[in-house]
């Protein structure tokens, strides 16, 4: 009877920490997607059943939205890749409870474009010099400097060009990036000259980085520069008594009081008449937040019975209640200046202490309400074995056992048939698990509930179906006449094939859904020379084969 009495409390308490509540799950549609080379955008499916988020840390591609409630469709827009080197990044979606990841491929590119030599020093006089082009693309010249002369603009593939710098009549030095290439690979050929005379000109002001009340304030910036110099603003809230001098000079910033309760930056360019930059980096403080909001009382009691009670709210804008647990339920969930709000709570059948805490929130203020409510008289309780069940993919009929002192009821997921589904006391409950026609695992519950309680839950987890992509053979080959072989490929996914060789090589098909008898054709060799290619089978779910084909004499 102690061991009883200790598995109810461990249960009840179990209960109080969950707070009762399904977990928020989250999956993605498919495990991978590839993308091709130049890049574009895909779409996929995120399967949840409350608030998630997704993150990831590539720099080559972006995912909309990044955030959201229930099922949704993300964009995934990828830029090209210029590498002949295959790139992958994982994305995460993310709610409280679960996590999920989408793996996210793109193809290297067999495009290349390389320039000997890539850069150029001239001097004063100018001058011309060769560049090499070495390509297998259509490429263009761009961004080049009108100083800078080029015998050819376009081209296609290998080349060689004449560049011509102008005479530089000036002191300092300029220099330019000028780009060779298409819209998805480029090279960079930098060019830079120098003047008659490399003059050492200086600028530096003081303080440059500056941190201000929110109230606003004037400050003094010291300019040391042997030259003129002028000024950039960025931002009506400053402003300066001076936007140009020569020479050392002192300028008087001024900086507005911040109407805004989040900080704000900006920043002043100093620019001498060489080219020489000094930025000001300025930082405000926030003004403070003369909103209010307050709750009373802060603190609610109830009996095992339940009822109602009412708290007041004060407060100058909008506000909203927020709360998670099933046995208590607000009159409203939102409001604006001052009102009140009726909590109710249900009867407590269980021989505990339970605590609730509701959230009032306005911006950034927020004010908590605790609820306690006393434990029931009477224990009503459930329990199952197994708590687990683990199901085929085919799906099958499994069974677990109730043990009870009281009436219950049953709710399941959909692909869960429950012949029975409710009952008093103990019972062996037969179901029927539904075929998983995709490729992920899925995890359903079966609870087990009284009046809207949750008694006991079984967690039954199921299995997707596993990826298949295989061939029967690794190569092929074929004599000088050519001719005509197949080979049979085993596939529960779409795929596609990459036959390069297409001058010689004729395969079909190129692209179907599971197995199939694969035609390869070869045509009677010409020359002397043996040939090779490899086909390479790409699944929908990311996996790979290949079949290596060759024809010898």
């Amino acid at each position: 009877m102690k061991k009883l009495h200790l598995f109810l409390f461990v249960a009840a308490l179990s209960c109080f920490v969950m707070g009762c509540r399904k977990p928020v799950e989250v999956s993605f549609g498919v495990d991978s997607k590839t993308i091709a080379a130049e890049g574009g955008s895909c779409t996929v499916e995120l399967k949840s059943n409350g608030d998630w988020t997704v993150s990831s840390t590539a720099e080559w591609f972006t995912v909309s939205p990044t955030s959201g409630n229930g099922d949704a469709t993300l964009t995934i827009e990828v830029q090209p890749n210029s590498s002949d080197q295959v790139r992958s990044q994982e994305i995460i979606a993310a709610t409280k409870d679960n996590t999920a990841s989408l793996s996210i491929e793109q193809e290297g590119t067999d495009k290349y474009i390389t320039l000997a030599p890539s850069s150029m020093l001239g001097d004063w006089e100018g001058g011309s010099f060769q560049v090499i082009v070495h390509a297998n693309i259509a490429w263009t010249v761009t961004t080049l400097p009108e100083w800078v002369e080029c015998s050819a603009m376009a081209g296609n593939g290998d080349d060689t060009l004449w560049m011509t710098m102008n005479p530089f009549l000036e002191s300092g030095r300029r220099e330019a990036d000028i780009t060779f290439g298409d819209e998805y690979i480029c090279a960079q050929f930098h060019v830079k000259q120098t003047g008659t005379s490399e003059a050492q000109h200086f600028l530096n002001v003081t303080p440059n980085d500056l941190h201000v009340a929110s109230a606003g304030e004037s400050i003094t910036l010291f300019v040391n520069c042997d030259e003129t110099w002028t000024t950039l603003l960025d931002g009506e809230w400053i402003s300066l008594d001076k936007t140009e001098g020569e020479g050392n000079d002192i300028v008087i910033l001024t900086v507005t009081e911040n109407p805004l309760y989040t900080e704000r930056n900006t920043a002043i360019k100093f620019v001498s008449n060489s080219g020489l930059t000094v930025v000001i980096e300025i930082a405000q403080e926030a003004s403070i937040d003369p909103h209010f909001l307050e709750v009373t009382p802060s603190a609610l009691y109830f009996g095992h019975e339940g009822g109602s009670q009412d708290v007041a709210v004060s407060c100058d804008v909008d506000w909203s209640v927020l709360f998670f647990d099933e046995w208590l339920s607000v009159s409203t969930t939102e409001g604006t200046g001052n009102g009140s709000v009726t909590i109710t709570v249900e009867p407590n059948v269980f021989h505990e202490t339970r605590v609730a805490a509701l959230n009032v929130t306005s911006g950034n203020l927020s004010r908590r309400i605790v609820v306690r409510q006393t434990p029931g008289e009477e224990l009503l309780w459930a329990a199952v074995n197994p708590d687990t069940l683990f199901a085929a993919q085919p799906g099958e009929a499994l069974s677990f056992a109730v043990t009870s002192n009281t009436d219950w009821v049953l709710s399941a997921p959909s692909w869960i048939t429950l012949p029975q589904t409710s009952g008093s006391g103990d019972a062996t409950i037969d179901l029927m698990v539904g075929a998983n026609l995709t490729y992920n695992s899925r995890i359903g519950y079966i609870t087990v509930m009284r009046n809207g309680l949750a008694l006991a839950r079984v967690v039954v987890e199921q299995v997707g179906i596993t990826p298949t992509l295989t061939s029967d053979v690794e190569e092929i080959v074929f004599t000088r006449e050519g001719g005509t072989q197949s080979f049979n490929l085993t596939a529960n996914v779409s795929w596609t094939i990459t036959n390069t060789a297409t001058d010689w090589l004729y395969c079909e098909p190129l692209t179907g859904n599971g197995n199939t008898v694969v035609l390869v054709k070869a045509n009677p060799m010409t020359g002397t020379e043996e040939r090779e290619t490899v086909l390479v089978i790409r699944g929908s779910m990311g996996q790979v084969v290949n079949v290596t084909v060759r024809q010898t004499n």
